[in-house]
């Protein structure tokens, strides 16, 4: 171990125990030891001295687990941000036992509350050194006196570690380890989950938005949103639809300013098929689905889905252009496949993804929507404030439209809407 630490070879030579070198076998380890750990301490972190010894950080944590075996004092403890420390520095074991761990999200939490709990804890690899250890609900219980105490204060609803550290403890968290858990683990959090999602999770614009949806819908709709926060997060931006069941339309908004979603003959003609819109629209607010619509898997079904009413329309022959926004005719873009052909593709926000002309010079501007199940199952489809703004603009003999595509990725199956304000 000093040739590894000194980085040089050492001639060893064997000194015979007896009275007259005594104190050469007395002093001789301790004075080795001092000196690797003098070389320990000279670095900072295990990255530092892995660099110095050239070995892997492994290797390198092996060779200090090795060390503390005949010595623990001094700044050579590894913690769980890979720096040294003291064992007097007031470091814990992980767990009240060995099995029990702390969860790598709880510390990512504790951490932009502003308690770096990894900076407590000895390396995982070092084994329990410490005399005191850090439970799983020690930590749970300092998460839930932080989350309180800054939930008191007013001023901290806008800062956006709070409500990283919010959305990711009650929207996320809560959902792992279910309402029971939460309830027993975060008391003081769990009993003020409510006003934290409203006040900090969510900004004053959607605070407002969820006003005005409480007072459309009632405060029992809003209960049901809050018992699915991965919804509500996209639903309190959107304005949502009823059925006027007379003349089989969707009506979004409300009086005058409210918008007809005339649906397609195809849809209309199968009751049963109209029946399971209705039914799927009108229970939106109970859906547990995760929506992530930054999820690389969502990004993929809505593009194919595009993808596939693009050479829907354009091998039809029925009309003059068909124009898909994100289709990149230079070649430059990301290369997508779908169905065994590749389009270059490039992002594109404008608040519908295809053109088509017909002959007679009418425009039809069609809004996608896709999901990779089948038709049967309940799914909803959201349509953005500018959506509907672009309906209201869109004046006839001009239509938008709304292309709903099931099973995009093996069976596609389609129906088309128009929706307009009159």
């Amino acid at each position: 171990m000093y040739e590894t630490f000194e980085k040089e070879d050492v001639k060893a030579i064997e000194i015979e125990r007896n009275d007259l070198n005594e104190y050469i076998w007395k002093y001789s380890n301790p004075y080795i030891y001092e000196i690797i750990k003098d070389k320990i301490e000279k670095h900072d972190n295990i990255q530092l001295l892995s660099n110095y010894l050239e070995k892997s950080e492994e290797e390198t944590i092996d060779l200090i687990k090795s060390f503390i075996k005949y010595t623990k004092e001094g700044k050579i403890i590894v913690n769980q941000n890979n720096i040294f420390c003291k064992l007097k520095d007031g470091l814990y074991n992980e767990g009240s036992n060995n099995k029990e761990k702390i969860p790598e999200e709880l510390k990512d939490i504790a951490k932009i509350l502003g308690f770096d709990i990894r900076q407590y804890l000895v390396h995982e690899s070092m084994g329990r050194i410490c005399e005191q250890s850090y439970s799983y609900k020690e930590i749970c219980l300092k998460i839930d006196e932080l989350m309180i105490k800054k939930y008191r204060d007013s001023s901290n609803f806008s800062d956006k570690n709070f409500k990283k550290a919010a959305n990711s403890l009650l929207e996320e968290y809560f959902d792992v380890i279910g309402e029971e858990k939460a309830k027993e683990y975060f008391p003081e959090t769990y009993s003020q989950k409510d006003g934290i999602t409203l006040n900090v999770i969510y900004d004053k614009q959607q605070r407002k938005n969820m006003t005005e949806f409480g007072k459309l819908y009632g405060s029992e709709a809003i209960s049901k949103l809050l018992n699915n926060p991965k919804l509500m997060k996209y639903i309190i931006d959107e304005k949502f639809s009823d059925f006027d069941d007379s003349n089989k339309q969707f009506v979004i908004g409300e009086g005058t300013k409210s918008i007809k979603v005339s649906c397609n003959p195809d849809l209309v003609s199968d009751e049963n098929t109209f029946n399971f819109y209705k039914s799927a629209f009108n229970d939106i607010l109970s859906y547990s689905d995760d929506f992530d619509f930054e999820n690389p898997v969502n990004i993929r079904t809505g593009i194919s889905g595009e993808a596939y009413i693009y050479e829907l329309l354009s091998n039809s022959g029925k009309y003059k252009s068909v124009k898909w926004l994100m289709l990149d005719e230079t070649g430059k873009g990301q290369p997508f496949e779908y169905k065994g052909k590749t389009y270059n593709i490039v992002q594109d926000y404008s608040h519908y993804d295809i053109l088509v002309e017909t002959y007679d010079n009418q425009k039809l501007y069609i809004e996608v929507k896709s999901t990779k199940r089948e038709f049967g199952n309940k799914v909803p489809f959201f349509i953005s404030k500018k959506q509907i703004e672009m309906m209201e603009t869109t004046k006839s003999p001009d239509k938008y439209i709304l292309a709903v595509v099931f099973d995009v990725m093996y069976n596609p199956k389609h129906f088309f809407m128009v929706l307009s304000d009159s």
